[in-house]
């Protein structure tokens, strides 16, 4: 009756017919039996109609489709993760190289935990061999039972044998009897000795169970005291504090780096210099600060106010323009990350602190706790704290720890590195075993960081903030140091690509040992130049881990020839792993607004975000600035000569309008100048004079017929005109004198003044123009300077001397005409 009743319910509540009479009934009764009632009709129908799943053959053909196969959420077997295994064993040797990494890196160390580890080899030793005899004893014991307990079942056989021909003969004698209570002394004996074997199996039993519980305490202290060891470092790796970092490259997309820097540029410089030996920067320029700017901005804001209120410090708000700059800079980043190949990921922003930890996320100073812990929820039964597993959640402080744990217990397929598609296993579709090596990963996250300022500096404005957006690329490679260090230059030119679109200028620097996170083999940090701090700011670094994480995190290798136990090695082979920040992006909202500032209430952004603007690339509150990377034909050339302008000007510290007439005035000066000086040198030394009686000879060679004779007759004509008229005007030092007085002295043309000036400025004239090129680099050069220390006080003068006098309003009493 009951198999009966489930259908009638299923089709009551699947059919249409019922629907009213089912609604009263359910609304007329109480709540709790509602719910009960409706989770009965609701587990019937789930019994009644198991979910069957595909066979094999039918989800291989599925997933050749590209289907899902039906009836499953996913195929994917559940993993979890193993202990973490060390990357160094326990020989003098690793403990001497690890002892070293750590004095390199400046991290705490035992001593004591050393000394522990180099004597507990030989505890260890002795404890096996310890182990290896008492086994042998105990494998003897056993036989030795075993046969007493073989004899003691046959002799028990015999004895029931002998009872049941006594009870058959029903008559015994008195020699029987003796001969009876002479064999049970050997038995005794016999039984005696069985107990003293129990007696001595079971001591040896229980001082095995010390024996391995001292080899298992030893273990576990020494692989905990390995786990805290670092991971090693390249021979390349400067060694020391941040000072000592290493100058890889500096570079100036759009010419607005100081001048004090130029030296970084040299190439001659890039391998040998250190941060120690870098020049220093101008000083902090408030008008420049990113905050600042903000405020001066027509549609944009930074709330640090409100966000004090809603959160507390370092929890900023970011409105209108500032907004669309995070959501710009994310897309932009993302898009050159996703055209180079990377899978694109969205992941869980909590993760297992067990996770962050085999990552080797942990926090530089003790003092100052980097990870956000989540509280658990307290049940109503016990009020003890029920969580969702066994450990701990926490806010993931950078999206490479939930990147990690995508791969983590895994075995990844490294045969379909060469293109070669190996086997796929019906219950495993996942993206990452049908990906081929190096897999690549790239996630946009929010990191959350509870240090922010804890350090001492940088806690004002974007700089450093508690909750941040932040693009990571994760990559694992095979297990070669030469595959793992090309993937880091790889992932190193990608950051540069990104920073150098948006126009900012940025260096790169090999980081030295201390500042090494523990899971770094080597790392790269790129710093862009930041006026308003007036110094350097971190905005992305690139490492490479090796197997640090791997084999903590239990992500092996499938080889083409696997591990097999002739060769002695039952392990698989590990991956490296890499991770480099793509885009930290309220930093690099801090480098924007610094390096390309706000111009009459609108943004300067770079046009390689127009693309991805929000707004829409006529947005009246942004001004787009050429930086080169996009298309040229998208942009006239009047405007990419104005933005070069304007960033020449930007770096000397003025405008563009300033700066063009401090080149037109510099341009005049240097003509103008050199002009006068060489008219006068040349009339000191008569080379126009000498130059016209070259060309003019004398008067005698005038009568002759000829082409030159021609031409000096017409030049002395003119001159002889010229010289009159000047004469009679009083012009170019000639005395003013009248046409009477002029002809009876009758020497025109015979004091060569006139021509021989007017030579002298045809010489000045063509040998300035023939200094052109230099003329044009030395105003370039000078008009900078020139623009700040001449039109730049002047600007000032006329804005606090008004030219004009303002307007006085019409009285009220007037009337209009």
């Amino acid at each position: 009756m009951q198999g009966r009743v489930r259908p009638a319910w299923r089709a009551l509540t699947r059919s249409g017919l019922c629907q009213g009479h089912l609604r009263f009934a359910v609304e007329g009764q109480q709540g709790s039996f509602r719910h009960a009632s409706t989770s009965r009709v609701t587990l019937a129908v789930n019994q009644s109609a198991p979910r069957s799943r595909p066979a094999p053959s039918q989800r291989t053909e599925s997933r050749s489709r590209g289907e899902t196969p039906s009836g499953s959420f996913t195929s994917q077997k559940p993993r979890k993760l193993a202990p973490a295994v060390p990357g160094r064993g326990v020989s003098n040797a690793f403990i001497d190289e690890a002892k070293r990494d750590m004095q390199l890196r400046r991290m705490p160390y035992d001593e004591a935990d050393l000394k522990w580890l180099r004597e507990a080899r030989s505890n260890v030793y002795t404890l096996n061999g310890k182990q290896t005899e008492l086994q042998k004893e105990q494998k003897e014991l056993t036989a030795e039972l075993d046969k007493h307990f073989k004899a003691a079942s046959k002799g028990k056989a015999k004895d029931s044998d002998a009872e049941v021909d006594k009870t058959s003969n029903a008559t015994s004698s008195t020699e029987e009897v003796t001969s009876k209570d002479a064999e049970l002394k050997p038995q005794e004996e016999k039984e005696d000795k069985v107990a003293e074997l129990k007696k001595r199996s079971k001591a040896i039993k229980q001082e095995l169970e010390k024996v391995l519980k001292q080899q298992e305490e030893i273990r576990t202290r020494s692989q905990n005291i390995r786990l805290s060891w670092p991971n090693g470092c390249h021979p390349d790796v400067p060694v020391g504090s941040e000072e000592n970092a290493v100058l890889v490259s500096v570079q100036d997309p759009l010419d607005i780096l100081p001048a004090e820097f130029d030296v970084m540029k040299e190439p001659w410089n890039k391998s040998v210099m250190q941060a120690k030996h870098f020049p220093e920067g101008p000083k902090p320029d408030p008008k420049r600060e990113h905050l600042s700017l903000a405020a001066t901005a027509a549609s944009a804001e930074v709330d640090i106010v409100s966000g004090l209120l809603a959160t507390g410090s370092s929890w900023p708000y970011l409105l209108g323009s500032i907004s669309l700059l995070e959501h710009a800079l994310s897309q932009y980043a993302m898009s050159i990350v996703v055209r180079k190949g990377f899978l694109a990921v969205s992941p869980p922003d909590v993760v297992r602190a067990d996770l962050a930890d085999r990552c080797g996320f942990r926090p530089r100073d003790e003092k100052a706790k980097q990870t956000y812990f989540l509280e658990a929820a307290k049940g109503k039964s016990n009020g003890k704290a029920q969580m969702p597993s066994d450990a701990d959640l926490c806010l993931a402080a950078t999206a490479e720890i939930p990147l990690a744990g995508l791969l983590a217990a895994r075995t990844i397929d490294g045969t379909r590195k060469q293109g070669k598609r190996g086997s796929l296993a019906d219950e495993d579709v996942s993206l990452i075993q049908r990906a081929e090596l190096p897999i690549k990963l790239a996630a946009l996250g929010h990191a959350f960081r509870a240090e922010a300022g804890a350090r001492g500096a940088d806690t004002r404005g974007l700089y450093r903030v508690h909750q941040f957006s932040k693009i990571e690329m994760f990559v694992a490679t095979d297990g070669q140091l030469e595959a793992s260090n090309a993937m880091l230059e790889e992932l190193r030119g990608i950051q540069e690509e990104i920073i150098g679109g948006l126009g900012l200028p940025y260096r790169v620097l090999d980081m030295p040992t201390e500042e090494l996170g523990a899971s770094a083999y080597r790392k790269y940090d790129i710093e862009v130049w930041m006026p308003g701090r007036g110094s350097w700011g971190e905005v992305s670094s690139a490492s490479n881990c090796t197997s640090y994480q791997a084999l903590r995190l239990g992500i092996k290798l499938k080889s083409a020839t696997p591990p097999s136990p002739e060769s002695g090695d039952m392990r698989h082979p590990t991956v490296h792993t890499l991770n480099a920040t793509a885009a930290a992006i309220p930093r690099l909202i801090v480098a924007i607004l610094e390096n390309h500032g706000v111009e009459k209430g609108k943004l300067v952004l770079p046009d390689t975000l127009k693309p991805f603007w929000l707004a829409g690339d006529k947005d009246p509150n942004v001004t787009w600035l050429y930086t080169g990377k996009l298309d040229s034909s998208s942009q006239p050339r009047l405007k990419r000569a104005l933005a070069r302008v304007r960033s020449i000007a930007k770096k000397n510290g003025t405008d563009a309008p300033t700066m063009v007439a401090s080149f037109l005035v510099l341009h005049e000066l240097t003509a103008i100048v050199p002009l006068a000086i060489m008219f006068y040198i040349f009339g000191a030394l008569g080379v126009g004079t000498a130059v016209l009686n070259w060309l003019l000879g004398d008067a005698e060679d005038a009568s002759k017929e000829s082409h030159a004779a021609r031409f000096r007759t017409w030049a002395r004509i003119k001159e002889e005109r010229f010289e009159r008229y000047c004469r009679k005007k009083g012009y170019l030092g000639f005395e003013k004198q009248d046409v009477k007085t002029i002809d009876a002295a009758g020497d025109l043309g015979k004091q060569s003044h006139l021509a021989g000036s007017f030579a002298n400025m045809v010489a000045a004239y063509i040998i300035v123009k023939a200094l052109l090129p230099l003329r044009i680099g030395a105003s370039i050069a000078l008009a900078g300077p020139f623009s700040r220390t001449v039109l730049e006080p002047l600007k000032g003068m006329f804005r606090r001397t008004p030219l004009l006098r303002p307007r006085t309003p019409p009285s009220k009493s007037a009337t209009a005409p």
